[in-house]
């Protein structure tokens, strides 16, 4: 039997990513559009992972809009994205779900900070 493996954004640029890649071929994938699993529903996310059982989820979606969407409304994109991950986490929990491997990106970093960005900068702007 194969290991089922939940893929959040997984019709995003790296879920698509993970799906495409040939390793997959030895799991079974869930990729769940937005509009099937609406990750900023609590009660969805509970629901869909009893239904399913994933053993594995790889938490890949996001709210996006690109640097000048992100740049005008980073408080909604931070609170969405937040809602997403608290979501998830506490249905895998209550769900018993083992693994969960979550993924950031680079708005949760200050605007206007120096490279190289280091981990310990998270939310400090």
């Amino acid at each position: 039997m194969k290991i089922k493996v939940l893929i959040t954004g997984g019709n995003g640029l790296v879920g698509r990513n993970f799906r495409e890649h040939p390793a997959v071929a030895g799991f079974e994938i869930l990729a769940p559009s937005s509009s099937a699993l609406n990750l900023l529903d609590y009660d969805q996310v509970a629901q869909y992972l009893a239904a399913h059982r994933p053993e594995v989820i790889i938490h890949a979606a996001g709210r996006v809009g690109g640097i000048e969407a992100n740049l005008r409304e980073p408080v909604r994109f931070f609170l969405d994205n937040l809602d997403m991950g608290r979501n998830l986490v506490w249905a895998a929990r209550q769900q018993g779900v083992p693994r969960l491997i979550n993924l950031g990106s680079s708005c949760m970093y200050p605007r206007n900070a120096a490279n190289p960005l280091r981990e310990e900068m998270i939310l400090q702007g």
